[in-house]
């Protein structure tokens, strides 16, 4: 799925995207690249911060955005009727917006 990202000279948030439709072992990498790609377009625009939000019910997802430094700046819930994962489950990787 393409994104749109909005710039500017404080900072570059990552608009909700997705990887999907690979195989399980391909969408870490994909992931990965896609949010290195968002990182190197952030410092080509001159931004200082990058923002990407992700629910922590995808593990995974969180732990590359955490092995690329990223860090929570805030926490929120989701709530789902019925309690079950939907979405949010480790094979997902995708970035959310939260605003």
């Amino acid at each position: 799925m393409a994104t749109v990202i909005k710039g500017h000279a404080a900072g570059v948030r990552v608009r909700p995207l997705a990887v999907d439709d690979l195989d399980k072992a391909d969408r870490i990498c994909r992931f990965g690249l896609l949010i290195d790609a968002c990182h190197a377009l952030g410092a080509e625009l001159g931004a200082s911060v990058l923002a990407a939000g992700a629910n922590a019910g995808r593990d995974r997802a969180c732990r590359v955005l955490a092995d690329r430094g990223f860090r929570r700046d805030f926490q929120g819930v989701t709530m789902h009727r019925p309690n079950e994962p939907g979405y949010s489950t480790s094979d997902s990787f995708v970035i959310d917006d939260w605003r």
